[in-house]
């Protein structure tokens, strides 16, 4: 089963948890060079070593995959749009059947390792990217400064080259008009955070030289955990104080559980209040597994992938209205 429709702890308010690491070879140029010999070079080398990683690693040709694929991977964060927009001819992803360890070639950076983990995961997933880093390393020369750390053509990769992310749903903050001050506050201790449509946000972190890895997870760690308290206080509040908040929960759910179309532009902001819904007990008929299914599945891309048909033939939000429905309905 994919890592995305697994469950996680605190997977009411944490999406997931993602680390990655940035990485360069020594002795070839900067990809952003255009160094097509040295490209090749990179490419040659890590597709020979994959075997020897271990983790059921598959090392994947970019120019195989399909258009369609290539979408549905950035949909679902297994690629980073730098890494879909890059120009190179020696592009590849080595990745696991489970999608949650995903090793991107030949973008800006030369290598790029994510790990990915339903929920509040940081530290397992921070522990399985080190771990593979480790091997790597025993198998490749980086490109190293003693004093800078691991370098890269990208100045904010430069160091550590570690990253921490966390995807919130955030619904009980964004309603009652407090994610400013969280926004704010986060902003503050030297973390950034972005957001989606409905109700999702992205925190980051983003000191990666002068640091090491672990003062890297740990600061991101006293933030969420006060992220996750603040959200189920203010969803309860939501519920007590606000009228209109169940009735809108109900509302949205009929829409997903019985319309013949859901629309691109409001799916997303559907579901936040399902979800909010499903997570506060009151639509018990969506557990968290189907809830999981719902949030990947109505992704344009990946229901099209899953449908195994071209998107430019499909209604798609007739097919995300009917999947839906087989998902509540299971």
């Amino acid at each position: 089963m994919s890592w995305y429709l697994k469950n996680g702890k605190d997977s009411d308010v944490i999406l997931y948890s993602k680390s990655r690491l940035t990485r360069n070879l020594s002795k070839v140029k900067f990809n952003t060079a255009n160094d097509s010999k040295d490209q090749k070079k990179v490419y040659e080398i890590l597709k020979k070593i994959t075997p020897k990683l271990g983790y059921n690693l598959k090392f994947i040709d970019y120019n195989t995959i399909d258009e369609l694929t290539k979408k549905s991977l950035l949909e679902k964060n297994i690629i980073t749009k730098e890494f879909y927009n890059f120009k190179d001819n020696y592009k590849a992803i080595i990745i696991n059947d489970e999608e949650n360890i995903a090793i991107q070639v030949n973008g800006q950076d030369q290598i790029v390792l994510q790990v990915f983990q339903s929920g509040k995961s940081i530290e397992e997933t921070t522990k399985l990217i080190i771990e593979l880093d480790k091997k790597l390393e025993k198998l490749v020369n980086y490109a190293f400064n003693e004093k800078y750390g691991y370098l890269s053509p990208n100045l904010m990769n430069i160091g550590t080259g570690l990253k921490e992310t966390v995807k919130l749903h955030l619904p009980g903050l964004n309603i009652t008009n407090n994610i400013r001050k969280v926004r704010n506050a986060v902003n503050n201790l030297g973390i950034t955070m972005n957001e989606e449509e409905g109700d999702i946000f992205e925190i980051s972190t983003t000191q990666i030289i002068g640091t090491t890895e672990e003062n890297i997870k740990e600061s991101i760690k006293p933030i969420i955990a006060n992220i996750i308290e603040n959200e189920r206080k203010l969803r309860k509040y939501l519920i007590k104080n606000t009228e209109d908040i169940e009735d809108e929960i109900l509302r949205d759910f009929g829409i997903i559980a019985y319309s013949n179309k859901i629309k691109d532009e409001e799916y997303q902001n559907l579901i936040s209040m399902v979800k909010m819904g499903v997570d506060l007990g009151i639509l018990e008929k969506i557990d968290d597994t189907k809830m999981k299914k719902i949030l990947n599945y109505s992704n344009p891309y990946t229901l099209a992938k899953y449908l195994g048909q071209d998107i430019t033939n499909l209604d798609i939000e007739k097919e995300r209205a009917k999947i839906l429905k087989e998902i509540i309905n299971k």
